[in-house]
């Protein structure tokens, strides 16, 4: 090659930028590669009409006085977390499942959006807690009596046929599958690449069941 030739990759080889973002900037940026892609785009639309129905939830109780006096700030409960967000939260997704013939997934749904929502708004951790301050850390989705609920609402399902789907293999499962695997009484009975195939599959598996 001649020297001095530009070839593809310098010609697509992008020049490196005159400013760089400051702090804010950044963040900014990051946030929104996060919105656009973070979630597949049918969650992020599941997520968002979720959310929407229980501001409108919280609305409704308002314009027909059905707001109750305490916490306070009952009606930003989904706008600025708050005392009341793990309660309003509460309120919209028992009212939610006794208006209709719903399975414990909706209410799991309408939960994996309240946090990624109250994510959204600051709310970091899975725990839900008073700061000494006056405020609340953590995630309001879970609060003890809501997660109490979300557990009991589980079980209730399980027991009366409500799952129709396997559940995931454990970590602790895998970790015994593995090691049985890996032994060697069991590589001497069914030949190591037969062992390597169904670690391979094994691995697999999980990995795109848990992701």
């Amino acid at each position: 090659m001649a020297r001095g030739r530009t070839t593809d990759a310098s010609r697509k080889r992008k020049e490196p930028q005159d400013r760089i973002l400051t702090v804010e900037e950044s963040r900014a940026a990051a946030s929104k590669v996060k919105k656009e892609h973070f979630h597949a785009a049918k969650t992020t639309a599941l997520y968002g009409s979720h959310v929407q129905r229980g501001k409108a939830f919280l609305a409704d109780l308002a314009k027909h006085n059905g707001l109750p006096s305490w916490p306070p700030d009952y009606h930003l409960a989904f706008e600025q977390p708050n005392e009341a967000s793990p309660i309003a939260l509460l309120q919209f997704v028992v009212n939610y499942m006794n208006n209709g013939d719903l399975k414990y997934a909706t209410a799991e749904g309408i939960r994996s959006a309240f946090k990624d929502h109250f994510q959204n708004l600051g709310c970091q951790g899975d725990y839900w807690r008073e700061d000494g301050r006056g405020g609340y850390v953590g995630n309001p989705v879970h609060e003890s009596e809501f997660s109490n609920y979300m557990t009991s609402l589980r079980k209730q399902d399980g027991r009366l046929g409500g799952r129709n789907q396997s559940l995931a293999i454990s970590y602790k499962d895998m970790t015994a599958l593995m090691t049985y695997l890996q032994k060697e009484q069991t590589i001497e009975e069914n030949t190591l690449p037969v062992c390597l195939m169904f670690e391979a599959f094994a691995a697999t598996a999980f990995t795109i069941w848990t992701r």
